[in-house]
C-alpha cells in the first residue's frame, strides 16, 4: 500500500496532474491495482526458477570495430542547413 505523498510524487514524476479532490479515488485504484499484482505474485510457482541477477543472458553487444568507408559529401551536406565551401556552416559563438 502506499500513501498519499507516494501517489503524488510518482504522479509529478511521470508529469500527471492529479487534482486535490480526486487524490482520494486515484490512491484507492492504485492499491487495489498493487494488492491484485500482490496476490498473483505470490500465487506463482518459482520453485523451479533459479535465482538470477538479469532477466536475459549478459553478453558483449558491440560490434567488431572495422573502418568503413565515409559518407560522400553531397550526403553528409544534404540537411546541413547552411554551407561554405563544402563544409557546415554554423553560427558563431564566440567573439573574437
Amino acid at each position: 500500500m502506499i500513501g498519499v505523498d507516494e501517489m503524488l510524487q510518482a504522479a509529478e514524476a511521470a508529469r500527471l496532474e492529479i487534482p486535490n479532490d480526486e487524490a482520494g479515488g486515484f490512491l484507492t485504484e492504485i492499491n487495489r491495482m498493487f494488492a491484485f499484482v500482490k496476490e498473483s505474485c505470490a500465487n506463482l510457482d518459482l520453485g523451479d526458477v533459479p535465482p538470477t541477477a538479469y532477466i536475459q543472458p549478459r553478453m558483449n553487444v558491440f560490434r567488431p570495430d572495422e573502418p568503413q568507408g565515409s559518407l560522400p559529401l553531397e550526403i553528409a551536406l544534404a540537411n546541413a542547413p547552411d554551407e561554405d565551401e563544402r563544409c557546415f556552416k554554423v553560427p558563431r559563438i564566440m567573439e573574437e
